[in-house]
């Protein structure tokens, strides 16, 4: 089994009943992200903000389940409009030791969709569309995120849990092997 070229696959993990009714996001939409609001969750690496309310400990446990060794970026989000296609990483958006990590272990990537639709997620690969779809929601899934140019349909109220950072190799290897055991009808590869 090849990681190297995979795009996208979903991830064999189990997510614990989501409280959705009490998920909130706290912070508005901001002018440089219009298709989202977010609240992010560190305060800086590896550091939750504090005092986290029912909903944010749930999200953290979520996060904790990742094979991260230094979480950099922990992203509550609320779909707002259709997202453009875009990257979520690349080389001027974070320092260049950071990018060459992130490149090298790529898939990296890992998000939580905690409620949505599981045929909203598209990748454009050279010419080609893509359809990232999903086996269910609630449901994780990781993508490369320095390649895989990727946008997503509308789909309202959308919540997602973006997780990024550098992951333990091994352990991320070994669920990514898992992952394409499970959902290999699912996995989007490079050619």
């Amino acid at each position: 089994m090849n990681i190297d070229n995979l795009l996208f696959v979903p991830i064999d993990i189990d997510i614990p009943d989501t409280p959705l009714g009490k998920m909130q996001v706290t912070h508005s939409r901001p002018s440089y992200s219009p298709f989202w609001e977010f609240e992010k969750l560190l305060v800086k690496v590896n550091s939750w903000k504090k005092d986290l309310g029912p909903y944010q400990e749930y999200l953290k446990t979520l996060t904790e389940q990742l094979p991260f060794q230094d979480l950099h970026h922990v992203r509550f989000t609320r779909q707002l409009d259709v997202v453009k296609p875009h990257v979520d990483i690349w080389p001027n958006s974070v320092n260049a030791d950071h990018y060459n990590k992130y490149k090298s272990t790529e898939p990296c990537g890992y998000r939580f969709v905690l409620k949505g639709k599981i045929d909203s997620l598209k990748i454009r690969y050279k010419d080609k569309i893509l359809d990232a779809n999903l086996p269910k929601v609630p449901c994780l899934y990781i993508i490369n995120s320095t390649e895989a140019v990727h946008f997503l349909n509308q789909d309202p109220e959308r919540m997602t849990l973006y997780v990024r950072g550098f992951v333990d190799v091994e352990k991320h290897k070994d669920l990514l092997h898992k992952s394409i055991i499970k959902y290999n009808d699912y996995a989007l590869y490079k050619d």
